[in-house]
């Protein structure tokens, strides 16, 4: 649970948690939480009907160079997550983990 409050998907029930000595919000449409969450079921960490291209996406531009060294070039963008293997999909939700700045 103190995972999901770090990474902004829960509030906590009081008190409040501080990053740095910033209040951590709610993760929010558009913008990265300073601290990513990584589940360890890929599969359910997903929408189904999202394509590659828009799970990179949330939040913010993936890396180039971390795309490449987790072979996600040539995993095709259009694709969804029943049509990739474990492997690919754990990679592709691995690399929402770094982002620039």
């Amino acid at each position: 649970m103190l995972s999901r409050i770090l990474a902004g998907h829960l509030e906590p029930d009081y008190g409040q948690v501080l990053l740095e000595g910033r209040r951590v919000a709610s993760a929010r449409p558009g913008r990265p939480a300073p601290l990513q969450y990584a589940p360890q079921s890929p599969e359910l960490a997903v929408d189904r009907r999202w394509t590659v291209r828009k799970i990179l996406a949330k939040g913010t531009a993936p890396d180039p160079a971390v795309l490449a060294a987790l072979g996600i070039r040539g995993i095709c963008a259009s694709r969804v997550p029943d049509q990739l293997s474990g492997g690919e999909l754990a990679r592709v939700l691995f690399a929402r983990l770094f982002h620039p700045g």
